[in-house]
């Protein structure tokens, strides 16, 4: 009776453990990793690159569309999992789209969501002097799992 309950368990192990690794490399296979590195601004002007920052918004104006399921266009599809990771010591803002998605601390991450489809991420570093580094305006077509990888 062991040894017919060790083998049932142990060939349950082996089929659950296949299971776990095919769908670990199933969502390895659809994720894509680019990185980006800085670049230092002058600090002159207006950034195109942001529609909307961190600041308060006018409540009848401001802020990104809604999403397809919070009484948005329904047309735009599904969302995109984003992945931003930060390898550097900077506090860096990240913008979806031209707006304000969040701040990541140094050497942190932050998930921002996206509508499938067309994608603009762009991050910033603001100094005291005026200026600020900043990495991409990035483009792509958001339709897996993006990983977006912040580098000095």
């Amino acid at each position: 009776m062991k040894r017919r309950t060790t083998v049932v368990l142990l060939a349950l192990a082996v089929a659950f453990g296949g299971l776990f690794a095919g769908l670990t490399m199933a969502a390895e296979k659809k994720s894509k990793v680019v990185e980006a590195k800085a670049q230092k601004s002058r600090g002159e002007g207006k950034d195109e690159n942001i529609k909307s920052d961190a600041e308060p918004k006018n409540p009848t104006t401001g802020g990104p569309p809604a999403p397809p399921d919070k009484g948005g266009d329904k047309s735009r599809g599904a969302y995109c999992q984003i992945h931003v990771d930060n390898h550097t010591p900077l506090w860096i803002k990240i913008y979806v789209d031209g707006y304000y998605a969040g701040t990541m601390p140094p050497w942190g991450d932050l998930y921002p969501t996206a509508i499938s489809g067309g994608t603009q991420l762009y991050g910033r570093a603001d100094f005291v002097d005026g200026t600020w580094r900043f990495w991409g305006p990035y483009h792509f077509d958001c339709d897996e799992v993006y990983t977006w990888r912040l580098s000095p």
